[in-house]
């Protein structure tokens, strides 16, 4: 599988007017209905040296003559639809970008699915210290008002950094910004081989495990946020 290159969790700080609340990640926030659509731009910033990394041998290759991350994947979706989660399997089209940091398989099964309402991908991989940016649209009447996005850790066996199922209706009201702390990166599960970013996955021993994270072994590969455009 040729690999174009391209996984975070935290506590996130929601900004409603002028007032910050936390929330988990996972957790949905129920509330009352949002109105209209809106637009969020969503940032990866990403930054994996050999400093921030110094667990494993720091990988010379990549997609950007060096390590990087695939182009980004995002998806603005309502509850019944999940990119990836902690615990969950990976299917075809996250496992794609994890392994390979390909993103049409992926964008195959949303342009199809119907709780998604916007969907996209970036053009270009990114380097190891680089921005990647993406713009999603959501709309409240349908409760198509969470936001999920994945990029491949480039190279990695099948790691990736990554948001999933952000609420950004909170109380009626559209969030403005969420600073969404660390980039941590996960398996994808989609293989037990690979200890080291370069590692390549044998299809003969491919045996899916949960998506988990990479541990405390790994520093984190940067911060993200999303906000109000």
């Amino acid at each position: 599988m040729s690999r174009i290159f391209v996984a975070l969790s935290a506590i996130i700080a929601v900004a409603v007017a002028s007032a910050p609340i936390e929330i988990e990640q996972s957790e949905h926030v129920f509330s009352r209905q949002c109105k209209g659509t809106v637009k969020y731009a969503i940032e990866f910033d990403y930054n994996w040296t050999p400093e921030t990394n110094p667990a494993l041998d720091f990988p010379t290759v990549g997609p950007v003559d060096g390590p990087g991350f695939s182009p980004l994947v995002v998806a603005g979706h309502n509850k019944y639809w999940t990119m990836w989660a902690p615990g969950g399997f990976a299917n075809r089209g996250p496992e794609q970008v994890a392994e390979g940091g390909n993103p049409m398989q992926i964008l195959r099964e949303m342009n199809r699915d119907r709780n998604i309402y916007d969907f996209g991908a970036a053009e270009g991989p990114v380097a190891a210290t680089g921005m990647a940016r993406m713009e999603v649209g959501l709309k409240g009447e349908t409760g198509q008002t969470y936001v999920s996005a994945m990029s491949m850790i480039a190279p990695s066996p099948d790691w990736f950094v990554g948001i999933y199922n952000v609420q950004l209706c909170h109380k009626g009201k559209w969030v403005k910004e969420l600073s969404m702390g660390k980039l941590v990166g996960w398996d994808a599960g989609s293989s037990r081989d690979g200890e080291q970013f370069t590692d390549l996955i044998d299809p003969r021993r491919n045996q899916r495990v949960q998506i988990q994270s990479l541990g405390p072994a790994f520093m984190p590969f940067g911060t993200a946020r999303i906000y109000m455009l």
